[in-house]
């Protein structure tokens, strides 16, 4: 699953959507991130889940109000969050998707944890298993492996990339990947962010299914972005 957009439309906060949807479906999540610090995606989860504000997680700027709320709520979710989230932070251009499997199993080795998701903030970011000729080349084989990594496990790998900066303020589409087209042949399903001008001073933006290999494609939603609770709130259905 790929999700695409431009910058600044909320691709890394629907792979956070995505990613509490899959914890609160009892599946295992692995995050990981390469842009941002683990600390900070973690903080994301919480504003999420508590829906307070990110800069109040983020500054710890508490009223009594808050935090009766906040702890009630925490204790809800820490368990559940503490056994089925794991977020973890590289730095930009050094693992393969073979490394994280072997990172991925010695968390199983030593924690008995296996991923029911996996959620890459991005593939851009990573390392191709084997050394290529072009660049395009290296974005074909890091896709093909995190490919393979979803068919072996059987369990959905999303990730986020960016579409080409001339797709600002249009209707993104599979033909506007900015390095390789071999991305959206690679994906099982496609969703792309757009905004016009407009959208953006409303703060919303139109989620599009532009790809689904095995069942309906060009599905539309128009959603409120609330990024101060990394929330998406779909209002409706577009054609």
């Amino acid at each position: 699953i790929t999700v695409m957009g431009t910058s600044g439309v909320g691709k890394s906060i629907t792979s956070i959507n995505l990613g509490v949807n899959g914890i609160h479906s009892n599946c295992n999540v692995a995050h990981f991130v390469f842009e941002n610090t683990a600390t900070q995606t973690l903080d994301r989860y919480d504003t999420r889940i508590l829906k307070l504000p990110y800069y109040y997680i983020r500054d710890f700027q508490w009223s009594k109000k808050d935090l009766v709320m906040a702890e009630k709520l925490m204790k809800r979710f820490a368990r559940k969050k503490a056994k089925c989230l794991k977020v973890i932070h590289a730095p930009i251009d050094t693992v393969s998707v073979i490394d994280i499997e072997g990172l991925l199993r010695d968390l199983e080795i030593s924690e008995g944890w296996v991923p029911d998701m996996i959620i890459y903030d991005s593939l851009d970011h990573i390392l191709p298993s084997q050394p290529q000729e072009s660049f395009r080349l290296s974005v074909k084989r890091t896709y093909s492996d995190a490919k393979r990594q979803s068919e072996i496990r059987e369990i959905p790998v999303v990730s986020t990339t960016h579409a080409k900066a001339s797709a600002k303020g249009t209707k993104v589409t599979q033909e506007s990947f900015s390095e390789s087209y071999d991305k959206s042949r690679l994906s099982d399903i496609l969703i792309t962010i757009s905004q016009s001008q407009e959208q953006v001073d409303d703060h919303q933006a139109e989620y599009w299914i532009d790809k689904n290999r095995d069942e309906e494609g060009n599905v539309g939603v128009l959603a409120n972005l609330l990024f101060k609770v990394m929330s998406i709130q779909v209002l409706e259905r577009i054609e």
